[in-house]
């Protein structure tokens, strides 16, 4: 187990699960579409998918709505919320936001880790 994942009571309980739990709106297009055969597709999507491949763990999509996904996240309803969620303070106070792809301010939402500033999230590239 490396040091990150020894450190990572977070991490080490989804790698003993075996499943990352994922929370999204699927109504957010480029970043999380779902479909109407239940399946999602879209660039968050792919990068979970590639995340969960790397973690040699499965995914569970968990459906959620944009006004409730930061109370579900803190609820623990799952353990990351993707599809371009808007980076601002009083989510950065509760989360952390990781892995924006872009210089938007959108971005992935984990578990609160030492607060980075907001600035630090996109830098001019």
């Amino acid at each position: 187990m490396s040091n990150v994942a020894s450190s990572s009571p977070i991490l080490r309980r989804i790698q003993a699960s075996g499943v990352l739990r994922v929370g999204t709106t699927g109504d957010y297009t480029p970043f999380t579409l779902l479909r109407p055969d239940g399946s999602y597709i879209g660039a968050d999507i792919d990068m979970t998918h590639d995340l969960a491949e790397r973690l040699g763990i499965d995914i569970e999509f968990v459906p959620s709505v944009w006004i409730d996904l930061l109370d579900h996240f803190l609820a623990d309803r799952f353990d990351i919320a993707i599809g371009g969620v808007t980076v601002t303070a009083p989510r950065a106070e509760k989360a952390f936001f990781f892995g924006s792809d872009l210089c938007r301010r959108q971005a992935a939402v984990g578990a609160p880790r030492v607060p980075r500033p907001l600035h630090q999230l996109c830098r001019d590239r």
